[in-house]
């Protein structure tokens, strides 16, 4: 019996899924960061790996006839020994079949949906806009990292919410607000100094953001919403003004007359709360589209596997995507 593997490697997480032609899932397997250009091409592999093993647990790893692998920043693959270091690890748990990788957007968007064509919206660490079409990346806008784009993506909630409390705090004003309490606890502890004055406060936050790498900004996002859901006005300007400039990703690579679906994808938009109401909100203004979460990467890119190897008929494609990926479109906003 057949068996296919999806890899979703993403930059905070890489989850791979094994299951059979029939869509029946075998095994999962979890492991750190797959991103080669985040986390290094031999730590990203080794992540892969990792995932990939604990998925065929019990599983002979050379009945694996097809291999799919979203991966964001797929690009560093095209150095050859870059690609040669990717294929020897899944090589190293006993994977022969060569893995077919896409860009993250195009799994993201199968995990939301089966149709063909539409538009991605992902905000997670990053975050990036595409617009698919035959289930391939037609045009992208942002997804440029955090130094030089990434807008309304969880690292941009993040650096938004401590610029806000640091700026909050050096005014003298009050550290007991909703945000300003959750992010101070956050970076300096339930029992922060005691200092005498704001500016000391926000001086110790700033050290505490400085020590960390960038992105562990990211970790802010989900106390945003929390906020934002207490009603703390710096937070819902925040909750906003990311819904503001995830949406205006998607008018780059999205026409106003398409009413093909969009799926949201990445912690930020898949999680229910204010991100996910606020962008929903906006596209809804927009374009009349069902709206689906992207939940399960790895088992999208099962599915993609299954799709290409067995060349699947449409409705056919569509009753393994019911059956192994098992999207949660959601309900109409009102």
């Amino acid at each position: 019996m057949s068996l296919v593997l999806g890899v979703d490697a993403g930059g905070t997480s890489t989850r791979a899924v094994v299951a059979t032609a029939a869509g029946v899932p075998l095994g999962s397997g979890r492991a750190e960061g797959g991103n080669p250009a985040a986390q290094g091409i031999p730590l990203a592999c080794a992540n892969i790996a990792q995932a990939v093993s604990a998925a065929l647990r019990g599983e002979d790893p050379a009945r694996v006839t097809a291999v799919t692998v979203g991966l964001a920043g797929s690009g560093v693959l095209q150095h050859p020994q870059a690609r040669e270091a990717f294929d020897a690890a899944f090589r190293s748990v006993g994977v022969t079949a060569a893995p077919h990788v896409l860009g993250d957007v195009v799994v993201a968007f199968a995990a939301g949906t089966a149709e063909p064509a539409g538009t991605v919206v992902l905000s997670g660490t990053g975050a990036i806009c595409a617009r698919i079409a035959d289930r391939e990346e037609m045009a992208i806008a942002d997804g440029f990292g955090w130094q030089l784009g990434d807008e309304g993506s969880g690292f941009w909630v993040g650096r938004a919410a401590a610029k806000a409390v640091v700026r909050h705090l050096a005014r003298g004003a009050s550290a007991s607000t909703p945000l300003t309490g959750l992010v101070v606890e956050h970076l300096l502890g339930d029992q922060p100094p005691v200092v005498a004055t704001g500016r000391d406060l926000a001086d110790l936050v700033c050290g505490a953001v400085q020590a960390g790498p960038p992105v562990a900004l990211a970790a802010l996002a989900p106390l945003v919403a929390r906020a934002s859901l207490a009603g703390d006005p710096m937070a819902v300007v925040i909750v906003e003004e990311a819904a503001a400039r995830l949406v205006a990703s998607a008018c780059e690579v999205r026409d106003l007359s398409d009413d093909s679906p969009i799926v949201l994808a990445g912690s930020v938009l898949t999680t229910p709360g204010p991100f996910q109401d606020a962008v929903r909100a906006r596209l809804d203004e927009m374009w009349r589209s069902p709206v689906s979460a992207a939940l399960d990467g790895a088992s999208a890119a099962a599915w993609l596997a299954a799709c290409e190897a067995f060349a699947l008929a449409e409705a056919e494609a569509r009753s393994l995507h019911a059956a192994l990926v098992r999207p949660r479109t959601l309900p109409p906003i009102g």
